[in-house]
């Protein structure tokens, strides 16, 4: 947060510059170093300097506007600007009363708190608006080279937007350390034990009586419970549509893994940012998020021609043979959504 001003001296910008980072760490606004992309941006516009001479000492007066701008230093975004007046006089002329502007300058003054309040406001709001967006940016940084850029777009994420919980995730990918995932337990090899289940016989035992006796009707057998079919919902069928070609259980895995198709319709986009969000098994368990991933990745990018059948494999990690189905999925990408019912798993 270096002060930028060509007009004052060095010495004077140091002591203004700390003044500010004073007033920023009593708001616990003040981050050093390059592990978040927000910054505060302040600017020292110095207006005419007027230096009157007494009968014995020269007094100079000064008069500046000090201009703190929020932006993302990443991709240069402006979330606020505040611009406070400043002045200064003392005896010894113009350098003299910078000096003492620079004295004046209260880091308890609420201007700074209404600065930082504001700030956040509005850093909150651009990035509830813009999620999707910010993490294609930090994918694309991630991608080409650029880990600490990328880094720093993901860990300036506020916790209260919804997409927090995926930059976590990413970001924990990139550093190679997954994010609150247990260490794996070891399991046994697989065993399969087969029962023995009694099978009943019938003897038939000859009746004394001269006459045969009827057999009785035999009990019809229960009518077999209807199998609950797979229901899909689209959150907007008018602009794409989505389908489940299958659902396969690798028992020598333990992963299950999902292939959807999607077609575009007239989604105004040539790729989306999408990931399997949550899953329920059919023993009534969720999922945990950190078993999820699309194409092998928490989240990916999947290219979405209009017209065009994509296909798009899902995978759910770490679970048991006995999970017969999934009780509910949800897959989310930008605004839209697909909730899927009922899909029962096929073990190899």
């Amino acid at each position: 947060m270096p002060l930028e001003s060509d007009e004052i001296p060095a010495e004077v910008a140091t002591a203004i510059d700390g003044k500010l980072r004073q007033a920023l760490n009593r708001t616990s606004a003040l981050s050093d170093g390059e592990s978040n992309a927000l910054a505060v941006i302040p600017t020292l516009a110095v207006g005419e300097a007027v230096e009157s001479e007494g009968l014995m000492q020269e007094v100079g007066r000064i008069k500046a506007e000090l201009t703190l701008t929020a932006v993302n230093h990443i991709d240069g975004t402006v979330f606020f600007s505040s611009t406070i007046p400043l002045t200064g006089s003392a005896v010894g002329g113009k350098k003299s009363a910078m000096k003492a502007m620079a004295t004046g300058i209260k880091p308890s003054d609420p201007v700074y708190v209404r600065f930082i309040r504001k700030s956040r406001e509005k850093v909150s709001d651009h990035y509830a608006t813009n999620c999707a967006t910010i993490l294609q940016r930090a994918q694309q940084l991630a991608d080409s080279g650029h880990p600490d850029e990328a880094a720093a777009c993901l860990g300036s994420v506020p916790a209260e937007v919804d997409c927090y919980e995926t930059a976590r995730m990413l970001l924990a990918e990139l550093s190679g350390t997954p994010a609150d995932t247990p260490p794996a337990a070891v399991s046994p090899d697989t065993v399969y034990v087969e029962r023995e289940v009694p099978v009943p016989v019938h003897i038939p035992v000859p009746v004394p009586t001269p006459a045969p006796t009827p057999e009785p009707a035999a009990t019809p057998a229960p009518a077999a419970e209807p199998e609950q079919q797979t229901t899909i919902k689209l959150s907007d069928p008018d602009e794409f549509d989505f389908k489940i070609i299958s659902c396969l259980g690798l028992s020598n895995g333990d992963q299950i893994k999902i292939l959807g198709e999607m077609k575009n319709l007239k989604i105004n986009a040539k790729e989306v940012y999408m990931q399997l969000d949550q899953a329920f098994d059919s023993n009534g368990e969720e999922c945990p998020r950190n078993n999820l991933s699309t194409r092998g990745r928490y989240a990916s990018y999947i290219n979405i021609p209009q017209q065009v059948p994509v296909k798009i494999e899902f995978t759910v990690n770490n679970v048991s043979p006995s999970i017969s189905s999934f009780s509910f999925m949800k897959i989310v990408f930008g605004n839209y959504n697909v909730s899927i019912y009922n899909l029962p798993v096929q073990w190899n």
